[in-house]
């Protein structure tokens, strides 16, 4: 079955962040698996060595952010982005905790460097790294003093999920964590492993009575006795971000995570066979799902070519309710309602103010005054990206249009900023 261009446009608000016309012609007449491949490319990715160096003090996280926007905004590769942010949100680290963003920045790295690769690997990569350690406290926990909120949300929130381990097997994964903290003797910014400190006795974990270490139990969460449950917590995680957190069955659930066992536990093999279902081709997949205030606002930016300052775009953020490197809680940022609040559409609204004035200078909305009401809804539509939008915001905006040419004295110029601040608060385009 190719893809028509309302498939490319689905297919391109999930794998990227909206389809432009060149993007979405490029997909029309694929196959869906040849148009799959084209959007799982990665060529051009974003490398670590395009990350700026940052220095220890808080104001620097508002430029890596801004600087993380920008990539989003640019990247050949968004799917490499989106894996990225699903991952920032999984191990939800806190600049206010870390307090050190040439952490947070090497947190960032070992996400965007290994996010692609096989689970084991990154949590124990991201469980040793300094910015963890510090947010969940790891980096205190000693025998005879045991810190358990690492413990606990590497279970709870990292592989299994909630309701299958025991307070008791907190405790004993807090113990068997124990001397895996900071370099306190030569260089507190790295993990070292002190022998010393570590709790060397018997513990019980998954049934199983051993002298449990880190990394044991790294082992059978991802490729032991633990095993189905990651799989299977970390496939409903993916579908939710990429598919629809609103519905899931469990025959989908289950062959997500057989797929993921196949494969060396990587997520991108999910994503994969995601955008493979036809699941997620079905109408009621789409536009299911409330855009996160960044995506949203990284979408305006690629389809008018303009830019919110650095310190704009961080204050707009901020009242949307979502800051890079500044996850509301350890569990990450959530889905549709959560971002449904009056503040974070009163905060989306400012940033369509902001970016009118530009857009309109592009010429993003050129000739809108010249239109008859329906051609002006298609132009207003079809230069959003939602040429396949419902009646009711069809009926808006043709309300909208014939409202404002009764008024005798409105530029074209007025009319095609307020035709593009109208249209950024359109249902579809805060839809994906």
């Amino acid at each position: 079955m190719s893809l028509t261009p309302a498939d490319a446009r689905h297919l391109l608000r999930r794998a990227a962040y909206g389809g432009l016309p060149a993007e979405v012609n490029a997909l029309v007449g694929l196959s869906r698996a040849d148009a799959v491949a084209k959007v799982m490319d990665t060529t051009g990715a974003t490398t670590a060595a395009d990350i700026p160096s940052v220095t220890r003090s808080s104001s620097e996280r508002r430029r890596l952010a801004h600087w993380w926007i920008e990539q989003m905004t640019t990247t050949p590769a968004p799917i490499v982005e989106r894996l990225t942010y699903f991952w920032h949100s999984h191990f939800a680290c806190t600049s206010e905790r870390v307090r050190d963003q040439r952490l947070m920045k090497n947190q960032h790295w070992l996400l965007r460097a290994y996010g692609q690769g096989g689970f084991h690997y990154l949590l124990t990569r991201i469980a040793t790294d300094p910015a963890m350690l510090i947010d969940l406290d790891n980096a205190s926990n000693v025998a005879g003093d045991e810190q358990e909120n690492f413990g606990r949300e590497l279970m709870e929130l990292y592989t299994i999920g909630r309701a299958v381990y025991s307070e008791d097997e907190v405790v004993s994964m807090a113990r068997a964590w124990t001397g895996h903290n900071l370099d306190d003797d030569t260089d507190p910014d790295t993990y070292r492993f002190y022998s010393d400190r570590h709790d060397k006795h018997d513990k019980t974990l998954f049934g199983i009575t051993r002298k449990w270490d880190a990394m044991d139990t790294i082992d059978e969460l991802v490729n032991g006795v633990r095993r189905d449950y990651t799989a299977w917590f970390l496939a409903t995680k993916l579908w939710a971000e990429f598919g629809d957190p609103g519905w899931a069955s469990v025959e989908l659930i289950q062959r997500l995570a057989d797929v993921m066992k196949a494969n060396d536990m990587r997520a991108v093999d999910v994503i994969r066979e995601i955008f493979l279902r036809d699941e997620f081709w079905a109408p009621e997949r789409r536009f299911a799902m409330v855009k996160p205030p960044i995506p949203w606002v990284v979408e305006l930016q690629r389809r008018t070519g303009r830019r919110l300052s650095e310190g704009r775009l961080d204050q707009r953020c901020d009242t949307m309710g979502q800051r890079l490197f500044l996850p509301p809680s350890v569990a990450g940022w959530g889905h549709n309602t959560a971002w449904l609040s009056g503040m974070s559409l009163m905060g989306r609204a400012r940033v369509a103010y902001d970016l009118a004035g530009d857009a309109q200078r592009s010429g993003f909305l050129a000739g809108l005054g010249d239109k008859t009401p329906d051609t002006a809804v298609d132009q207003i539509l079809t230069a959003f990206g939602v040429p396949d939008a419902s009646p009711e915001s069809r009926e808006v905006l043709r309300t909208w249009y014939l409202d404002a040419a009764l008024v005798d004295d409105l530029s074209d110029t007025w009319l095609e900023r307020e035709g593009f601040r109208v249209g950024a608060m359109l249902p579809e385009v805060n839809l994906s």
